[in-house]
């Protein structure tokens, strides 16, 4: 059955809150979360200070809703994108991949101010329930693109095609999250990759031969991957466009 509609004044304040989150995570994004005050984001929302107060005790309560909201919609989209059959029709174990990663990529690249913050948030706050809470979150969206490959178990040439596939993605994931949070100190900068690019090129490869995956060098054909990641991508982070991307 549909949903009623909220009352009018219920409405005025859902729409009231998501303005005050989407301005705290634009104001995450340009200025990180030293910069994210309550005042910068009160002016960003056009409310006042007093306004945000009322609904947050403090900043960090505020910031604590933004995560959890951004984790919660990530898996939403990613729970509608896996279940549209004309963006996976056709599509085989390496296409998938380089789709998934690639677009993982993009959207590190496009959303790293965003990122950040967020993951530092999520990984460094002293209240466990809240970190399990955004685990929990993370982790239903990324066993929903594990099943998405154990569609393809038959031509994978792994004992445990499920592990492989968990540890493929892991490994992906660690990296593009090391690389987002090593940004300004340098730590790795001796040996990660110097460009995207090859990030592109060797991410998908590593991925696929881990899984035994015939023939892993051989990308997908261009002009097919490139509409399809840029779908991917662009429902990601804030759900915005992400703009366009080179081919």
């Amino acid at each position: 059955m549909p949903h009623a509609p909220l009352p009018a004044k219920q409405e005025r304040s859902r729409k009231s809150l998501e303005r005050l989150l989407d301005a705290a995570e634009e104001v995450l994004k340009a200025h990180g979360l030293e910069g994210a005050t309550v005042p910068r984001i009160a002016a960003k929302a056009g409310l006042s200070p007093g306004a945000i107060y009322r609904r947050f005790p403090d900043k960090d309560a505020l910031m604590r809703e933004v995560v959890l909201r951004y984790h919660g919609r990530i898996a939403e989209k990613s729970r509608q994108n896996l279940g549209r059959t004309e963006l996976w029709k056709g599509t085989s174990l390496r296409q998938k991949a380089y789709m998934v990663i690639l677009s993982t990529i993009a959207t590190h690249k496009v959303h790293a101010g965003l990122l950040r913050p967020l993951y530092q948030i999520a990984q460094q706050h002293h209240d466990f329930a809240f970190r399990r809470r955004a685990f929990q979150l993370e982790m239903g969206n990324f066993k929903q693109v594990v099943q998405l490959f154990l569609q393809h178990r038959d031509e994978i040439h792994h004992p445990d095609p499920e592990l492989a596939i968990t540890l493929g993605l892991l490994l992906v994931a660690f990296t593009m999250r090391e690389q987002l949070m090593d940004t300004g100190k340098h730590r790795w900068s001796d040996v990660f990759p110097k460009t995207m690019a090859e990030l592109d090129h060797e991410l998908p490869r590593m991925f696929l031969r881990y899984l035994g995956v015939k023939d892993p060098d051989a990308p997908p054909e261009p002009h097919f991957m490139l509409e399809r990641i840029k779908e991917l991508a662009a429902s990601a982070g804030t759900g915005k466009p992400a703009g366009k991307m080179k081919s």
